[in-house]
């Protein structure tokens, strides 16, 4: 699949798991909530420009028992957290617009 495919594919989801940052970013940029499993502070920052938090977690939380409560959780705050995202992307894509000025 080439990266549009995927982004729309997202679009179809309730919530994406992931430890990938491009994945993490089209899911967002279609207002699906992503619960991430931290390895850099990139993705922090990610969360910082959308304006949301409580969506990482270390790669061993994953492996945890209570990992199914924590999807749960974030799905009962999907609807919200989804608003959220898409309330941002007007200034996400003024921002990623910026990257392209002066080409």
């Amino acid at each position: 699949l080439n990266a549009w495919e995927v982004k729309a594919l997202t679009g179809s989801l309730d919530l994406v798991l992931t430890g990938r940052m491009h994945l993490s970013i089209a899911a967002m940029g279609m207002g699906k909530p992503v619960l991430c499993t931290v390895y850099q502070d990139k993705f922090e920052g990610l969360m910082t420009h959308f304006g949301i938090d409580g969506l990482t977690m270390r790669p061993e939380d994953v492996l945890r028992a209570d990992i199914g409560d924590r999807l749960e959780a974030v799905m009962g705050r999907a609807d919200a957290i989804g608003a959220k995202l898409r309330s941002r992307l007007p200034d996400i894509l003024s921002l990623s617009q910026k990257n392209l000025e002066g080409m």
